[in-house]
């Protein structure tokens, strides 16, 4: 006798649900683990907060066959070859400064990335929004294809995510960088961004004072990725001094 399967519903999408993820929504259920690094997830969560991994792409990835990726990647191929590198998009208001990327080689899959990202950045910042999801969904699905991504590309990610407004995938950035480094800095600027955003002036002040009391030691540590958005930190630095002091 085969055992009954419990059916219930899925907490974001309310459609009926059973297993380890929502087929509809991709929302992990109770008992899930995250199939990227096997963390234990929260039930309803949509993003795992030790490696950022998209649970909806473990619903995705079932329904993909193998001369459709063929056929992707034929096409980014070819989109590659037409896109050239921009500047980076717009920042949320009070951020002042534009950001550098941190050089790669070209023809890298880590250059790739930076390529789409550019182009999602400059698209945004014209005013083309449609330019801009779509390759900011490149951008994603290059740095995703990465087999590890340094918090440099964590942060390059939750920007991307700006884009769209999903602040539970920025967030899940901002964690998956201060797991890996309690103290570094991008996760507090992805924090800031976050709160900024949505008007939450209070969890704004705490990542202020929390940014405030690890700058010092961090920024000691002359970490590439500082020095290449230096500009973008101090400008955060300022605002967060302004608004609690120094």
């Amino acid at each position: 006798m085969n055992p009954t399967r419990h059916t219930s519903k899925c907490p974001n999408c309310h459609q009926p649900a059973a297993g380890n993820f929502c087929t509809h929504c991709g929302t992990s259920l109770q008992g899930a683990t995250c199939p990227g690094c096997n963390a234990q997830l929260q039930s309803g969560s949509r993003f795992c907060n030790h490696c950022g991994y998209e649970l909806g792409r473990a619903v995705r990835s079932q329904s993909l066959t193998p001369w459709f990726v063929a056929a992707a990647a034929i096409v980014v191929l070819v989109l590659v070859g037409l896109m050239t590198i921009g500047p980076w998009g717009p920042l949320p208001p009070g951020d002042t400064s534009t950001p550098q990327a941190l050089p790669s080689f070209a023809n890298s899959p880590e250059g790739e990335a930076d390529r789409y990202f550019d182009q999602a950045m400059r698209a945004h910042e014209g005013g083309d929004m449609e330019g801009a999801r779509f390759s900011g969904q490149m951008a994603l699905n290059a740095y995703r294809a990465l087999p590890s991504r340094n918090a440099d590309q964590r942060f390059h990610i939750g920007l991307l995510y700006q884009i769209t407004g999903d602040n539970d995938a920025i967030l899940a950035q901002a964690d998956s960088i201060e797991a890996m480094i309690p103290n570094h800095l991008f996760g507090r600027l992805l924090r800031g961004r976050v709160y900024r955003q949505s008007n939450n002036q209070a969890a704004l002040v705490e990542v202020y004072r929390d940014f405030l009391a690890v700058y010092d030691s961090e920024i000691s540590t002359n970490r590439q990725e500082y020095q290449a958005h230096q500009s973008l930190i101090e400008s955060f630095r300022e605002d967060a001094t302004r608004a609690v002091g120094g």
